[in-house]
């Protein structure tokens, strides 16, 4: 796999590791887009940082930008209700993904229109748009993990704002970028529950040939799994990973150990306060296994860390994708890949740093926990597919 890829490159790029430099970053972006704003987001909530931030899109559309907003009925579930009204207040266009009945009459229609096919209806509502993407005039694509959502701002959370990661990209893989979000936005209709969302119908991207990496259907999906781990595999020096959700398949977690066994620096970074708790349970005895075969797994200390990047020798991704099993084989994501010095040494020296600010987990403390919580640390491992 790893042979089939070119060394393509971005024009260029630009990190942001503190969420207030990814957003005053992309204010400053949205005052200077002239002809459109596309965005894509899992979660939008309505708060001090988002207000702000839609004043700065509706200023956008007033003067003559067209703003297109699409969020995931799951991430965003609490405030769609304010959000369509703040939208038709400003006059930017909505849409969700996959949105989730909100009465009874609309269950029941979902109910009718799926055929009252019940693992249909689930497979189609367990397929999440993960992505965080905002696409200025088809020229800068920001994206990373920040959600739209002041968790990620030290302005208004102090010490308890979330540790991300982002960045902006530039180059002909934006014109590519531009057509996946515009699929998105067309499978987005809440006329019917529809056919599974189909992949990029474009002979001009190509799975492998290019730096920006999308899981739109089963193809990709497969060929993006195969290529990580063949990087895996292969690897000669260095695998560091840094992930908000770490759950790797059995196929990552054999290669990471036989990584760590032929010599290779395996890191990785988890938070050690995570917001989604059941996936650090369910990854407990995996991880376990890992620190006692050689891996270095560190816990990042004293707040949220929601980055997610993987560093293989000379190779980078960064991006929405989680090391689990629902960026894997359920959720939309988007990541941009580097095999060009400088960005692969900036991210790795951002992960030396996160590193510094993490507790490394010691082999002598792996010891066996009472009954009760081997069950649970079991129980939620049996979730591992949809977590």
């Amino acid at each position: 796999m790893i042979g089939r890829m070119r060394d393509l490159a971005w024009t260029n790029w630009l990190f942001f590791h503190r969420g207030d430099d990814f957003f005053d970053h992309l204010v400053r972006r949205v005052r200077e887009a002239r002809k459109s704003i596309q965005i894509e987001t899992y979660i939008f909530d309505i708060d001090p940082l988002t207000e702000e931030l839609l004043k700065e899109l509706g200023a956008a559309r007033r003067r003559g930008c067209r703003v297109q907003l699409l969020v995931d009925g799951v991430g965003s579930y609490i405030w769609l209700d304010t959000l369509k009204a703040r939208c038709a207040e400003l006059g930017l266009e909505l849409r969700v993904w996959v949105p989730v009945p909100r009465t009874f009459a609309s269950f029941r229609r979902m109910l009718w229109l799926g055929g009252f096919r019940l693992l249909r209806i689930f497979r189609y509502f367990n397929r999440r748009n993960h992505r965080k993407i905002v696409l200025i005039d088809h020229r800068y694509g920001i994206l990373g993990s920040q959600n739209w959502t002041q968790v990620h701002s030290e302005k208004l959370m102090g010490e308890a704002a979330w540790r991300d990661s982002g960045l902006e990209i530039q180059g002909p893989e934006i014109a590519t970028l531009a057509r996946s979000m515009g699929l998105a936005w067309r499978r987005s209709s809440p006329k019917r529950l529809k056919v599974p969302f189909r992949g990029l119908k474009d002979r001009r991207y190509q799975v492998g040939l290019s730096p920006l990496r999308l899981n739109q259907d089963r193809r990709s999906r497969r060929f993006l799994m195969n290529d990580l781990l063949d990087r895996i595999r292969n690897a000669q020096n260095r695998i560091l990973i840094e992930s908000a959700y770490f759950l790797p398949s059995r196929r990552q977690f054999m290669a990471l150990k036989r990584a760590a066994a032929r010599g290779v620096v395996v890191g990785v970074i988890l938070p050690d306060i995570s917001d989604v708790p059941l996936v650090k349970w369910a990854a407990h005895d995996l991880i376990r296994a890992l620190v006692k075969a050689g891996v270095h797994i560190f816990e990042y200390q004293n707040r949220i860390l929601h980055a997610k990047y993987t560093i293989v020798d000379d190779w980078a991704t960064i991006g929405s994708s989680n090391f689990n099993h629902r960026s894997l084989f359920h959720d939309l994501e988007v990541e941009a890949s580097f095999t060009q010095s400088e960005p692969v040494n900036a991210l790795v020296k951002q992960w030396e740093t996160d590193c510094e600010r993490s507790k490394v987990i010691d082999p002598r403390q792996t010891h066996q926990d009472v009954f009760w919580k081997r069950w649970f640390f079991h129980l939620a491992f049996r979730l591992r597919y949809v977590l």
